[in-house]
This record gives C-alpha cells, sequence and structure tokens, in this order.
C-alpha cells in the first residue's frame, strides 16, 4: 500500500487496548490500538520486541484507493474479511459484485485458487465509501501466502498458517 510510519511519542500505553497485527521483522510483534470504522488503516502503530513496546505514527496519507483485510494472518478454516475503501479516488466502477479473485503463491508465481460466480453488473465505489467481502476458504491449497486481487488493480496480501494445538494433559504443541 505504500504507507510510511515513523517515531512517535505516544506518551501512555494500554497495553490491553492494543491488537495483534502479525509479525515484523527480527522476531518482533506489531500491534495498533482499535480504530473505528471506517478508517481501516491505523494512524498509530506498535512494535513490540524484547526492548519493550515503541511507538510509530503514520506520516503519509492514505492512499486514494487501497484494498485491505483486517489481518494479515489467518488459521486454515477461517474466513478471511477484506475490502475496498475510496478515500479520494473519485468514483470507481468495479465490474461485479464480487470483483476480486483470491491467488495462492506457487513455486511458478501467483495461481488463482478462487473466483466468485457473482451478478455482471457495475457496482460503484464513491468518495469516501467502502466494500467489503469475506472468502471463507474455498479452493484454499492449506497453509502458505495469498492475496486478494480486487478490480484486476488492488491487491492486499495475507496469509494462512496452520492452527497449533495443545496434547491433551500437556504443554507440548503439535
Amino acid at each position: 500500500m505504500g504507507l510510511k510510519y515513523g517515531p512517535s511519542e505516544q506518551p501512555r500505553l494500554s497495553v490491553d487496548k492494543l491488537y495483534y497485527m502479525g509479525d515484523a521483522s527480527g522476531g518482533a510483534k506489531l500491534y495498533a490500538p482499535g480504530w473505528s470504522t471506517p478508517e481501516k488503516v491505523p494512524t498509530l502503530l506498535f512494535i513490540k520486541d524484547t526492548t519493550g513496546y515503541r511507538a510509530f505514527s503514520k506520516l503519509a496519507d492514505n492512499p486514494p484507493v487501497y484494498a485491505y483485510t483486517p489481518y494479515d494472518k489467518s488459521n486454515v478454516g477461517e474466513p478471511v474479511t477484506f475490502g475496498l475503501r475510496d478515500e479520494a479516488g473519485g468514483r470507481i466502477e468495479l465490474r461485479s459484485a464480487a470483483p476480486y479473485e483470491v491467488q495462492k503463491k506457487e513455486d511458478v508465481g501467483w495461481k488463482t485458487v478462487f473466483e466468485p460466480v457473482a451478478a455482471q453488473v457495475i457496482t460503484l465505489l464513491e468518495n469516501g465509501t467502502q466494500k467489503e467481502w469475506a472468502w471463507n476458504g474455498e479452493g484454499s491449497r492449506g497453509a502458505g501466502d495469498y492475496r486478494v486481487v480486487i478490480n484486476g488493480q488492488f491487491v492486499v496480501n495475507f496469509s494462512i498458517t496452520e492452527c497449533a494445538r495443545r496434547e491433551a494433559g500437556g504443554d507440548k504443541l503439535r
């Protein structure tokens, strides 16, 4: 998406109000405070590593139109929600009621694993609005790196992972 963040002087951090967003480089974890709809890109992020939490503020404005997913990782079998937000891109014409395809990264590149069957009607997305869809995993090929391509031009990446389970009567993960 081309978003840029820089160090921030966040005065007080309420850890119970943070939501896990994914892994950052070097084993650090990425968190965002709860943010409200319709803004889907947080203006403040926190990275937690061995030194504690560090805050980062968004430096650049959102792109005029962007694809998003609330979580960059999902477990196998969980639905994946994603959407398209038009901040200031003018009227966008979506080519159908569900103008997306889900692709999985393979050794030879990206392979389409799901394309919904939807009414072939032009759907409009106006400035300041968004449209969301959910994919139930139909056609998925297990854990791996995936992406959704919306209207043939807007892309959002995510991963599907195997859910770790505890063995009965023990703390070992299998």
